[in-house]
């Protein structure tokens, strides 16, 4: 069977073409990060008798098979048995058995010698495994989508071109749509779409489920809830969450469905993990399973440039997960039916830390994490957290109560630390938004349960833009700044600087002084007018009275003053927080941990 086909760029997926194969003189090297075989993982987690490399070639005389940096085997391509194809192409099959049992750890590449040139070459195929038994898979497909149609017809359209030509893959997978906007029912080519997928699959191979906005979670939770209700209809064995807008090659429904079917009796149950690759910069890895501790995340891949082979086989991608821990985001998330019950279900969260809280709560099951499966999705740096940030300090709140060993003091030191970043950059409402979240998170497990989500959410969202009046910048600075923002901040180089900055520099500017002072609050502001994205170091703003505060991608913002109105509200937000937080926390989140099963 199929394990992995060989990938190469494509303009409409992803076109770097040192994340598929390298040039070198006379040989296409063809050991870029998606066309490793990753030997650890196999071994571990598969059953697999026979390895082997099936191809089909042209304009190539022999193939080198590679075991890390090591020539393992030469295979010369028999032109005496070449074949012409119905285009009139001259091409070879080869089939090459791989020395599987003889190498337990690193990667399986090869390098295909050229016969003249490197022009006119052609090579297809991929690695495929015999193996004795293997176990029938029957993957539902979560998709949650809120009036994002621009991008759930692209994957759409994506998706169904790759099941039309395989329909050994088609026959293993059930797509539930989770429309929250309830939009896409009109929509003419969706449709189309939905016509197509019933004329090659099916009317179970995509199915449109209309939901109230209850969030990502909400979104989400229902595909869960159909899978279970559609569970034996289908023979459904395991759920895959899927963001609605991510690009993905549709060459992981191939990866995961073929290693799901040899899995190894003890590792039956374990979840896949799915990598994130940046969309603006498709050869870095944004993440490959992260870690949640204490109010802090961490991911051991950050930021990789797959574009260097002597990173792809680093051990943070090659090696399986021993530590445990380890949890995956929902943009790219397989789990086992046996994990999705309706006992449970996510906690509604609404959005942001779902997929942290309940993938840790079910880590026992252990998590697999294969280079190849998973997304490009946009960066977070670039834009301000506005309303997410009410949910990141809430859920994290919640997050943290059910799974952390953590202090009361630890909490009230996180939780003033919400509070007051905002403070230093001038969001004033960011403030006033984490306060809230801080408050509603005392309110307990009861409260979050009744809550209506979308109510909430929309008030949020109004209350927000009504305080906070985004425009286009060139409508908030006269023309020479904004003519000068254009060259120096907004064009593409310039983002990608700033979003690398943000992971590695941001703490930047950190000092004594800034500390005591509160970044300069307590001194008379300089007259100079500040300018201050998200990827920013906070540190930057340093007594800065007057400060453009925008985001490079759309291009909006605002100007924002130091308000000492503010410094002290938010000076009464911290006192009553800590407060609240020493008299409730200890009360309120083992109420959480009883609402999440954790304890009786």
């Amino acid at each position: 069977m199929i394990l992995q086909s060989l990938l190469f760029p494509d303009n409409n997926i992803c076109s770097e073409e040192a994340l598929y194969f390298h040039r070198e003189e006379g040989f296409i090297l063809v050991g870029g990060y998606f066309n490793l075989f990753y030997l650890e993982k196999y071994h571990k987690y598969c059953n697999i008798d026979k390895l082997t490399l099936e191809l089909c070639v042209r304009g190539v005389k022999a193939i080198w098979v590679m075991h890390d940096l090591d020539l393992v085997q030469k295979v010369a391509v028999d032109f005496d048995k070449r074949r012409v194809s119905k285009e009139g192409d001259i091409f070879q099959r080869l089939s090459i058995t791989l020395p599987y049992g003889e190498y337990d750890k690193g990667v399986f590449w090869f390098k295909a010698e050229l016969m003249n040139t490197d022009d006119g070459w052609n090579i297809n195929g991929g690695f495929e495994g015999i193996v004795g038994v293997t176990r029938d898979i029957n993957i539902a497909v979560g998709i949650c989508t809120f009036k994002r149609e621009q991008y759930v017809l692209r994957n759409l359209r994506t998706m169904l071109d790759y099941f039309e030509n395989k329909r050994d893959i088609i026959a293993h997978y059930h797509v539930f749509l989770v429309d929250n906007g309830r939009t896409l029912s009109d929509n003419v080519e969706f449709k189309e779409l939905k016509d197509k997928a019933h004329r090659i699959g099916g009317e179970s191979l995509l199915i449109l489920i209309e939901n109230r906005n209850n969030g990502g979670t909400g979104g989400f939770t229902r595909a869960m809830e159909e899978a279970i209700a559609r569970k034996e209809e289908f023979g459904i064995t395991n759920l895959m969450l899927l963001d609605d807008d991510a690009v993905f090659d549709p060459e992981i429904f191939l990866r995961l469905v073929s290693f799901l079917k040899v899995l190894k009796t003890e590792f039956e149950d374990i979840t896949v993990g799915g990598a994130m690759w940046r969309e603006d910069m498709p050869y870095m890895l944004y993440a490959f399973g992260e870690y949640h501790n204490k109010f802090s995340v961490y991911s051991p891949a950050h930021m990789l440039d797959l574009r260097k082979f002597d990173n792809c086989i680093r051990s943070e991608l090659t090696e399986p997960d021993t530590t445990g821990g380890l949890y995956s985001g929902w943009w790219c998330c397989t789990y086992n039916m046996k994990i999705i019950t309706k006992d449970n279900l996510p906690m509604p969260l609404f959005i942001h830390f779902d997929d942290i809280l309940f993938c840790r709560q079910h880590s026992e099951y252990g998590i697999a994490l294969i280079p190849g499966i998973g997304v490009w999705h946009q960066g977070f740096e670039l834009r301000f957290p506005g309303v997410n940030h009410y949910y990141n300090t809430r859920n994290q709140l919640i997050t943290s109560a059910v799974m952390d060993d953590v202090t009361v003091s630890e909490v009230i030191a996180w939780a003033i630390k919400q509070l007051t970043a905002p403070l230093l950059t001038l969001h004033y409402e960011e403030m006033k938004l984490a306060y809230k979240g801080i408050r509603d998170f005392l309110k307990g497990p009861e409260w979050l349960d009744r809550v209506d989500g979308e109510k909430l959410h929309c008030k949020l969202t109004e209350e927000y833009k009504n305080n906070v009046r985004m425009k286009h910048l060139g409508d908030v600075l006269d023309k020479e700044s904004y003519e000068w923002l254009k060259t120096s901040k907004l064009c593409d180089e310039a983002r990608k600087k700033a979003s690398m900055a943000f992971w590695k520099e941001r703490r930047r500017g950190k000092c004594f002084k800034k500390v005591v002072t509160l970044n300069g609050w307590f001194l008379p502001p300089y007259k100079k007018m500040g300018y201050y994205c998200n990827a920013d170091s906070p540190w930057s703003l340093y007594r800065k009275g007057k400060v453009l505060l925008y985001e490079p991608e759309s291009e909006r913002g605002y100007i924002e003053t130091r308000r000492f109105d503010q410094l002290i509200k938010c000076t009464g937000m911290v006192i009553k927080s800590a407060v609240l937080l020493r008299l409730k926390y200890c009360r309120v989140s083992n109420k959480y941990r009883i609402r999440a099963g954790i304890v009786d």
